[in-house]
């Protein structure tokens, strides 16, 4: 079967204490599409200001973003095969900012559906959250592929002492119309979950993997934040 969509969710635990957590936002929506009446993308990723990802970082008791108040250089990395790699001078594929606290993605370098993860440690001797690293990972989806994955948890992403597991399940969109649940008849969803650093574990479900259309997710899966992707083959 082939991977025909993909889509992820990030979840929290803020019942441990006091925590760093960071957001990665988009100046453009995150996913392209196609309009065939008059041939033209929209949102347009071709010109500028192209596509900017701005990270957000946000400490437990403090409403407003900290980003600037972080000491220490942001590492940007792509996923490409399974793998990250950190994005270099010498491949960066047109991506510029990326000693900055702030990435600019042309769309040469978004090829159907492209993640970007952004990683940054508080190296600030003096803060409550030292030497803690936290990151997360955004996508961009170029939808001449016809699905689109959303994830749905009527419990919430954050848990705590009083919420210790939260469901997620799989709903996939086509032309704008929501499909019905036969569509998920024959496919395979699989599910992976990374840790707050966007390493994936391989330990968690059978190598790394749970499959079925909904799966629960509990506080003793989840290390102050936890991202799950899953993909849908047809």
């Amino acid at each position: 079967m082939a991977v025909i969509s993909r889509g992820q969710i990030t979840i929290v635990d803020l019942s441990d204490g006091k925590s760093i957590n960071l957001y990665l936002g988009s100046n453009v929506a995150t996913t392209q599409i196609f309009n065939k009446e008059n041939s033209s993308y929209v949102p347009n990723w071709t010109v500028s200001p192209f596509l900017v990802i701005t990270p957000e970082v946000y400490v437990t008791g403090v409403a407003t973003n900290q980003v600037n108040r972080l000491k220490g250089v942001p590492t940007w990395q792509k996923l490409g095969s399974g793998t990250w790699t950190t994005i270099p001078s010498a491949n960066a594929e047109r991506i510029t900012g990326y000693t900055t606290n702030e990435i600019t993605i042309p769309e040469s370098a978004v090829l159907n559906f492209e993640s970007f993860k952004c990683e940054i440690k508080d190296t600030d001797a003096a803060s409550g959250t030292y030497n803690t690293s936290v990151s997360d990972i955004i996508s961009f989806a170029d939808m001449s592929d016809p699905y689109q994955v959303e994830i749905t948890t009527p419990q919430g992403t954050t848990l705590t002492s009083g919420l210790t597991s939260t469901t997620l399940t799989v709903q996939c969109w086509q032309n704008g119309a929501l499909l019905a649940d036969s569509f998920f008849i024959g496919a395979t969803c699989k599910w992976r979950k990374f840790n707050k650093l966007g390493v994936q574990d391989t330990t968690w479900g059978t190598a790394g993997i749970k499959t079925g259309r909904s799966i629960t997710v509990t506080r003793d899966e989840v290390t102050v934040a936890a991202t799950f992707t899953v993909e849908i083959e047809k």
